[in-house]
């Protein structure tokens, strides 16, 4: 697998990346990779919703890659290019349970190695050094795609909010998800390129939601993060995003 390479990165994860007033960030994909068909069109921006008919899920489902309490997430491509835990930024956040192959561990204060949960189809995964936040060591997860590789639903649910944060946070467009299995929880996804989607909108896992946000040319990387439905939201480091709960 080729995941171990960008796994073995620098333990900051995207948010922490010095990229520049417009980001160097190249926004948007480059021709869609894995066969997965774009997202339909809508009006630019988020929130545009689609209807059941417009939806687009590629064939096999990525694999199982961390879980928390019942619920389990998948990755959102099916061949990254690395997958590494790290402190989430989100007010909350919650540690995620990896499950795979970890092939290192920057944080041995803040994760057991010996506690890793070794899975035949899981991803090789590797946890960062601590990024001081105050979060849990596992409570982000990081996972580098190729240009051009459409992201999808890590879960079935129903999406809650769409929003962009302040650029320079460096987050790209942020989508929050209801599990329909946990509806108490929220699930969000970000280092997204506008989603084609709104509230109120259901997705399925595998479900393909939008492009990603790419942080150089043939390179974007997406985080994903859990936390409770009413936490308040924010992130240190002074780049809060918003002080009142979440829907």
């Amino acid at each position: 697998m080729v995941l171990g390479v960008v796994s073995l990165l620098a333990g900051a994860s995207m948010l922490d990346m010095n990229v520049g007033a417009e980001g160097g960030v190249v926004a948007g994909p480059v021709p869609a990779a894995e066969g997965a068909a774009p997202p339909a069109s809508s009006p630019s921006g988020a929130g545009g919703g689609r209807s059941a008919d417009q939806r687009q899920t590629p064939a096999g489902r990525p694999p199982v890659f961390a879980r928390h309490e019942g619920v389990t997430l998948r990755l959102p491509a099916a061949q990254p290019l690395g997958l590494r835990f790290t402190q989430g930024r989100l007010v909350g956040a919650v540690p995620l349970e990896p499950l795979g192959t970890l092939t290192a561990n920057a944080n041995p204060q803040g994760f057991d190695a010996s506690q890793a949960v070794e899975t035949a189809n899981g991803p090789e995964f590797a946890v960062a050094s601590p990024a001081g936040r105050g979060r849990p060591a596992t409570s982000a997860a990081i996972v580098s795609l190729r240009g051009g590789t459409w992201v999808r639903a890590p879960l079935t649910g129903t999406v809650v909010d769409v929003r962009q944060p302040p650029t320079e946070v460096g987050m790209g467009w942020r989508l929050v998800l209801q599990p329909d299995i946990r509806p108490e929880l929220r699930v969000s996804i970000y280092g997204l390129h506008q989603p084609r989607l709104g509230p109120g909108d259901t997705v399925t896992v595998g479900e393909t939601i939008a492009a990603p946000r790419l942080i150089r040319p043939g390179l974007a990387e997406v985080g994903i993060e859990m936390r409770p439905a009413r936490a308040p939201i924010n992130v240190q480091g002074g780049d809060a995003l918003e002080s009142a709960p979440q829907p």
